[in-house]
């Protein structure tokens, strides 16, 4: 009678790590043709990238924490044990990143998420040293290849868009982007303030009944305000050759070089 062969141990997380990769693939891809045609949802498709590379190397350390406390435990190969270390210490540096980019208001959720962040990296290095792994099971952690590929890409989107930075390149349209969608967002401010008050505000009764905020480094500039329309002007602190506008009710003597009311528009000055 011949012995079976023995059952390879079945891979814990395999799809999970498929579908972050292809999504972080896709918004990539999403990312580079938005920002070739200067499209606003670059900021969107950016931000989507950044959310799967975070999870893609967080996966092994996730995975560990969570199946290494069921019975029985997986099996923790060498090439699994380098995976789910890197993913904690990944996690810790990528923790302490966003909460250094912290003092302002508007970077609250970058240290709220780096705090969590770097907290499951520490975890999750502490359950490590504390682990004893089995010397078979039915189970093992997927190899985290793919980690090291969200890794990376999120930090090159950490270093392309910090608050600090020129306003060059892919920054550049990043901080336009920003300028834009600030200007856009004044609208339906100024037309609730119009509901309440019956005109228009300034930037700082807006702000006062925070009904409107730009964000950090933006400067945003609302002129001719009276019950028949305005206009706006935005800069970014990092671009100081582009200028952006948008207009409401009564269009600029300058035209705001052909924009249509309620369209954001930018120019190099």
């Amino acid at each position: 009678m011949t012995t079976p062969p023995p059952t390879a141990p079945r891979p814990l997380g395999w799809l999970p790590s498929r579908i972050l990769a292809a999504g972080l693939l896709l918004s990539v891809v999403a990312t580079v043709l938005l920002g070739a045609i200067d499209n606003d949802l670059f900021l969107t498709s950016l931000l989507a990238a950044a959310v799967f590379a975070l999870l893609l190397t967080a996966l092994p350390a996730g995975l560990f924490l969570f199946y290494s406390r069921r019975q029985p435990p997986p099996e923790l190969p060498r090439a699994n044990r380098v995976a789910v270390w890197f993913s904690a210490v990944a996690l810790v540096f990528f923790g302490v990143l966003l909460v250094g980019f912290g003092g302002s208001v508007d970077s609250l959720v970058d240290q709220i998420v780096g705090v969590a962040v770097g907290l499951v990296g520490i975890v999750t290095i502490v359950s490590a040293l504390r682990f004893k792994a089995p010397q078979s099971s039915p189970t093992r952690l997927a190899h985290g290849r793919a980690s090291v590929l969200g890794a990376m890409f999120l930090f090159f989107v950490v270093v392309i868009t910090p608050k600090f930075a020129c306003g060059c390149g892919t920054k550049g349209k990043y901080y336009q982007a920003e300028v834009k969608t600030d200007l856009r967002n004044l609208v339906p401010a100024e037309e609730a303030y119009f509901a309440d008050q019956h005109r228009y505000g300034v930037l700082a009764e807006l702000e006062q009944g925070n009904a409107y905020a730009p964000s950090s480094g933006d400067s945003i500039e609302i002129v001719a305000v009276d019950t028949i329309g305005w206009h706006a002007l935005g800069q970014h602190m990092n671009l100081p050759d582009k200028q952006c506008g948008v207009w409401v009710g009564a269009r600029p003597p300058d035209g705001m070089h052909g924009a249509t009311e309620g369209q954001v528009i930018c120019w190099s000055r």
